[in-house]
């Protein structure tokens, strides 16, 4: 009876142990800004911005907008998704399959999200966007896929809609 405990004992240490998939960790300068890619599982890999976006903006719709124009704007923005649907890895496409903008009750900030597929695989690809007062101050991108070239890419792809605000 104690071998059995002892042996139960052991197993459950060696499944504690067990080894798991290893976050491998680089960065990619855009904008001059840093962005913190992680390996979060196999094959997803998830972009974080390490500091807020305050300094970027997707499109010029951005830059000039008046207050309590935050609807407009967040409806200008997911009509950019367009000029995101650009070529990427052997010429396939990312095809955007749904967006959605959602208001915060106090009425000054949205998210914006966008789901896409890269056309030719079943890599998906998911954008959000936390715009507050005009500004975006959140960012997230998973890419499902296996390859961290094919991922690379495809984020560099999505941020080519970002530029920084003029001073």
């Amino acid at each position: 009876m104690r071998f059995v405990f002892v042996f139960l004992l052991a197993l459950l240490g060696a499944c504690h142990s067990a080894p798991r998939v290893e976050a491998r960790n680089f960065e990619l300068n855009l904008a001059e800004n840093w962005i913190d890619t992680e390996v979060r599982g196999e094959g997803v890999w998830s972009f974080i911005s390490k500091e807020p976006l305050a300094s970027l903006v997707i499109s010029e719709h951005l830059v000039s907008v008046r207050e309590g124009q935050i609807y407009a704007v967040a409806a200008d923005v997911v009509r950019e998704r367009k000029k995101l649907e650009r070529q990427v890895r052997g010429g396939r496409t990312i095809h955007f399959l749904d967006d959605s903008v959602r208001m915060n009750e106090d009425e000054t900030s949205a998210e914006i999200s966008y789901l896409g597929r890269i056309e030719g695989s079943d890599e998906y690809i998911h954008y959000i966007a936390y715009v507050s007062r005009f500004r975006i101050h959140g960012f997230w991108v998973s890419v499902e896929t296996s390859d961290p070239q094919a991922a690379t890419a495809v984020l560099a792809t999505v941020l080519k809609g970002l530029k920084s605000k003029p001073s």
